[in-house]
């Protein structure tokens, strides 16, 4: 049996539904793996309660386990790069929740959570000029505002390049 030209997508689901694959005649298939990244192999010693786990859950998934780990990794990877600061990983809410109960001046906190927001990190360099730009205060609030910032030790330094904010340092020495 040869396979006919279908009209369109529901002629064809209905052919593909009433025939058998089996009786036909398809010809020679090739078939091409490929793996766009390369795997190495490495042993990993878990819990064996940790184990069963992960394989109850790839087969409630209709996956194998070593995929369902490697997915695992790979999120955990991403989630992790995405929460990076400096050498440290601590969490944003860890330093919003800090600057939000800090003694720091209203329109301070307010500029800082939004810097902290826009750049994704505790730690990035800025200069008055750019804070001025981005949050719409006057130049002179925003020097106030930074030497605020020098004296809680969360800019690090000043200079004709900008500022380094610690956001990270500052609340891990908070809870050191």
């Amino acid at each position: 049996m040869r396979i006919q030209e279908f009209k369109n997508i529901e002629e064809e689901a209905e052919f593909w539904d009433t025939h058998d694959t089996s009786e036909m005649d398809l010809g020679p298939v090739d078939i091409i793996f490929v793996r766009k990244t390369p795997m190495v192999s490495i042993s990993l010693r878990i819990p064996n309660e940790d184990l069963e786990r992960i394989k109850k859950l790839a087969k409630r998934h209709g996956i194998p386990y070593t995929t369902l780990i490697r997915n695992m990794i790979k999120r955990e990877l991403g989630f992790l790069e995405k929460q990076e600061v400096g050498s440290h990983c601590i969490k944003i809410v860890d330093i919003l929740d800090k600057i939000v109960q800090s003694n720091l001046k209203a329109t301070t906190k307010m500029a800082l959570l939004y810097l902290l927001i826009k750049e994704g990190k505790g730690t990035f360099k800025t200069s008055i000029r750019k804070v001025q730009k981005q949050t719409g205060l006057s130049l002179s609030s925003v020097k106030r505002m930074f030497s605020e910032l020098k004296e809680a030790g969360i800019v690090e330094r000043q200079n004709s390049e900008g500022s380094v904010f610690k956001l990270d340092t500052w609340v891990q020495n908070e809870h050191t």
